[in-house]
């Protein structure tokens, strides 16, 4: 749960748990952009995975430059939206209350 109050301080510009105003206010408009991006991902990336990605080395759908197999991923990593469906799972009504101070922001625009 405290995931849920951590992004919903992020997305209302301040700090968590104390509640202060985040400095700079420019950090704030380029917080929610990622964090709706991250929230929104269709697919769970293991960290190993997104690593060798971003080195240029290791391929983008999990597989093994060994010629090893890809472990299958499972719970709800294996559903689509993962890290939204896990918020929900938690708690559906916080998680869409959080969404909406999010998009309701006049700052938000969903293009990159």
């Amino acid at each position: 749960y405290k995931t849920i109050l951590y992004v919903k301080h992020c997305f209302r510009g301040l700090t968590f748990p104390q509640g202060r105003d985040i400095e700079p206010e420019e950090r704030v408009e380029t917080l929610r952009l990622p964090l709706l991006q991250f929230l929104m991902q269709e697919v769970y990336t293991p960290k190993s995975v997104r690593r060798r990605v971003a080195g240029g080395g290791g391929t983008s759908d999990g597989g093994s430059d060994g010629g090893g197999t890809t472990a299958e991923i499972k719970g709800a990593r294996g559903r689509n939206y993962p890290y939204l469906w896990i918020l929900i799972m938690v708690d559906a009504k916080a998680t869409l209350d959080v969404l909406s101070i999010a998009l309701d922001a006049e700052e938000t625009t969903l293009s990159s």
